[in-house]
């Protein structure tokens, strides 16, 4: 049962945070204090009380996760943990020292969680609990010169919300019109294709594509009417690429409508006419699609799968991620489905959807790989003794023919072998699905599935698609993280850039956590900046909606369209990613894999200090080997001047510098400080902890006083600032919900300071209204060609 906690800080015990909390079906409250005496040092005092008498309690009390792979020890192998007799728990840092935890008195139980030693549990809690209560403190000792963080929250004033501004952004219409940026309808110069590291139009011009994903309730459940004015707006805000998703998923409306319990083998026609009409309409406002093929679709028994209550345990359906690798029929309902969905002819258009020249892009199947996700799915301890047979079947075929040895190749769930089998059983579906493409005269980019937080070794498969694609989601403090020793999620994302192959991210976003989303109004410009830097083709946030788009809705992880700290920057990014206001970088880096490296270890963000370090100086891109085993898979064609390395452990930031700057000296992030700078002609933008800093850009100086915030001067006529007639200027800071997380109203944190620009003489400032229609002007003091522009009250 998990434990609920609220927080009271008590003002008479200066610097003692008081916590509260119980776990009602075990009848334990507990009481807990708080403090830092050092800031090496946290003591928690705890009483904890036990109403009834219980027995056969497992326990209760803390897990403590251990970071024994820390990128912090470079490479360096630390001791384990070392367990005390119910009272202790020290682990030896090497060079940098012990951290030390100690309970008095002893607890009730202390062990490794299933002998793993980055995982420790420590019940206070007994087996046999009695009423009464019982009081016991801990300490956890740091190493000397180690300090506690504060968490994202604490580092925030104390929000009044009573100044917020409520309805910053309306659901139905943009407060800026960057629709000029595109092409209408989508399609106009023919079909996207893939050529070498580009994506191009038919007549060879080269495509950025910033998007976002419509999905579930959104494509099934917005009205006729409201279609084509969302998909107006969606122009206006800077886009140019919609993804549609959770089409077929089995927890919304989907394609095959009231009929999905009965059989998922016929498309609806009224389902299939919403996607009909979102396609149509987001041609006409020059927004491209990108559509899915498989992604929650929960096949039924009436499907006709062979085998199907191996993994559907007894239900009326089940989904078949993973199973679809070995199993043919669930390919053959696969193959049958892409035939019905891209052979379909939208009325509303006039043609098929594979011949639409408004369709940019295709994706297999999402999130299921056998490379790392799904792939222990077969092994006997998974109860499919069907599909266990075929995988070793399948195995013992493979070996014979390639040489691996078979009981290696049994371990799904460890770097070695095994991955290089996993990724032969990958690349026969995918040619399987991509032959059944061609056939259907498909001749768009396709990707595969996804590169999700695997490791390297998930790589070669995904090269079968001629684009990849890549998901990964933010935590908190993102320009915080110092690359050195933490990945971000843009590293992870950047991990699939395999050289020579264009590239997709079809999912980012905030985790979705209220410890992760606070400033979630950071991340459209860090991603614009750095998808521009790295010559990225197509981020797109997840999601723009998956609720119905038909009112001002609820604020949600997965629905941005009314969030202010969202969709409000997303003019700002659109014009970094878009229209060019950051260059490419001036040098390109390129990791170069072996067999041994890829296959046999477990390489990512996390372990590849390389990836993180250089992410945002030059562009980062891996380079795959031939490996006999896999004949298919053919080495990398590295890009002519790309300087070639093979260490992930190699750190390209020097000792001592808290800061990371692009080759091209337009972007530069001080990770102790938590600030992002963008520093271009077109685009002055500075973000994060800005608050109090006098920060300098060539053209403007920004003097923040809300603690966090992203403040952005740009050009909107393609001149350079100093000499444009029409610059937009963003602010944005926290947006909250008024009461729960996503009900209305939601207010928007006012950011208050001052920005200086040195612009042509003769501009006047508006602030604008949320339909972009303009509010009365603001002064603007204008001194030796500068103007200072004050923020004050909500605007």
């Amino acid at each position: 049962a998990g434990c609920n906690w609220t927080r009271k800080d008590n003002p008479e015990k200066n610097g003692i945070a008081v916590f509260n909390g119980n776990v009602g079906q075990l009848g334990v409250n507990i009481e807990n204090s708080v403090s830092l005496p050092e800031p090496d040092t946290l003591i928690c005092s705890y009483n904890v009380s036990f109403k009834k008498e219980m027995a056969d309690v497992i326990g209760g009390g803390f897990q403590f996760n251990l970071q024994l792979d820390s990128p912090a020890f470079k490479g360096n192998k630390t001791p384990d943990p070392v367990l005390g007799e119910k009272k202790s728990i020290t682990w030896d840092c090497g060079d940098k020292g012990k951290i030390e935890i100690s309970f008095e008195p002893p607890i009730e139980s202390l062990f490794f969680e299933r002998g793993n030693k980055n995982q420790v549990r420590a019940y206070y809690v007994p087996s046999n609990i009695k009423p009464g209560s019982k009081s016991f403190k801990m300490t956890v000792k740091l190493p000397q010169g180690s300090a506690y963080m504060k968490s994202s929250k604490e580092n925030y004033d104390l929000a009044d919300t009573a100044n917020w501004s409520k309805n910053l952004l309306s659901w139905d219409k943009s407060p800026v019109d960057l629709s000029y940026l595109n092409h209408k309808p989508a399609g106009k110069f023919g079909q996207v294709k893939a050529q070498g590291e580009k994506l191009v139009l038919g007549n060879g011009q080269e495509i950025k594509f910033w998007g976002g994903n419509i999905q579930a309730y959104a494509l099934f459940g917005t009205s006729d009417e409201n279609i084509p004015i969302q998909a107006k707006r969606i122009a206006q805000l800077g886009f140019n690429l919609m993804r549609l998703h959770h089409h077929d998923s089995d927890w919304t409306p989907n394609v095959f409508g009231a009929n999905k319990a009965a059989s998922t083998r016929q498309l609806d026609p009224k389902m299939m006419d919403k996607i009909d009409r979102w396609i149509k309409a987001l041609k006409d406002e020059g927004v491209y699609v990108w559509l899915d093929l498989h992604v929650g679709r929960n096949f039924v028994k009436s499907d006709g799968i062979e085998f199907f209550d191996d993994f559907a345990k007894g239900k009326d359906k089940a989904e078949a991620k993973g199973y679809c690798y070995l199993n043919k029929s669930i390919q053959n309902l696969m193959k049958e489905f892409a035939r019905q969905y891209l052979e379909h002819k939208n009325p509303h258009t006039g043609m098929t959807t594979k011949d639409d020249p408004a369709i940019m892009g295709i994706l297999i199947t999402n999130e299921n790989d056998v490379t790392y996700h799904f792939g222990n799915g077969f092994l006997p301890d998974k109860n499919v003794p069907e599909h266990n047979k075929l995988f070793n079947e399948d195995r013992k075929k493979f070996c014979d023919a390639s040489g691996l040895d078979f009981e290696k190749t049994f371990t799904t769930w460890l770097p070695g072998e095994s991955k290089i089998y996993l990724n032969d059983l990958e690349h026969r579906f995918n040619m399987e699905m991509l032959d059944c493409l061609a056939k259907i005269g498909v001749n768009l980019p396709v990707a595969t599935t996804n590169l999700w937080g695997c490791p390297a070794f998930s790589l070669p498969a995904l090269c079968d698609g001629s684009i990849i694609d890549s998901h990964s989601y933010a935590t908190s403090e993102e320009l915080s993280y110092n690359p050195k020793t933490r990945p971000g999620f843009l590293a992870h994302i950047a991990f699939g850039r395999v050289a020579g192959k264009p590239f997709a991210i079809t999912e980012w976003n905030a985790e979705d956590s209220p410890d992760h989303r606070t400033d979630r109004f950071t991340l459209p410009i860090f991603v614009a900046a750095v998808s521009a830097l790295q010559e990225w083709n197509a981020p797109m946030i997840y999601g723009y909606s998956q609720q119905r788009l038909n009112d001002s809705g609820k604020l949600s992880s997965w629905s941005s369209f009314n969030d202010p700290a969202l969709t409000g920057m997303m003019p700002a990014a659109a014009l970094i990613f878009r229209a060019g206001h950051v260059s490419p970088a001036k040098k390109t880096f390129c990791l170069k894999f072996d067999r041994e490296s890829l296959f046999f270890k477990s390489i990512y963000a996390k372990t590849c200090a390389a990836a993180r370090t250089l992410l945002e100086q030059s562009k980062f891109e891996v380079a795959l080997p031939a490996v006999k085993e896999l004949p298919w898979l053919k080495e990398t064609a590295i890009p002519k001047g790309a300087e070639i390395f093979s260490d992930p452990d190699k750190i390209f930031i020097p000792e001592g510098q808290n800061f990371v700057e692009s080759d091209t000296k337009e972007l530069r992030r001080d990770w102790k400080k938590g600030i992002q700078t963008i520093n271009t002609p077109k685009s002055q933008i500075v973000s994060g902890w800005v608050g109090g800093e006098n920060l300098k850009t060539a053209d403007c100086e920004f003097r923040i006083n809300t603690k966090k915030a992203v403040a952005a001067v740009q050009s909107l006529d393609n001149k350079e600032l100093s000499s444009s007639g029409k610059i937009l200027i963003t602010l944005c800071a926290r947006v909250e919900a008024l009461g729960q997380w996503g009900a209305e109203p939601f207010v928007s944190e006012p950011v208050t300071g001052k920005i200086t620009i040195k612009a042509i003489e003769g501009l006047t400032v508006y602030p604008l209204k949320p339909d972009g229609s303009k509010s009365d002007a603001i002064s603007a003091n204008l001194a030796d060609g500068v103007y200072t522009v004050e923020f004050g009250k909500p605007m």
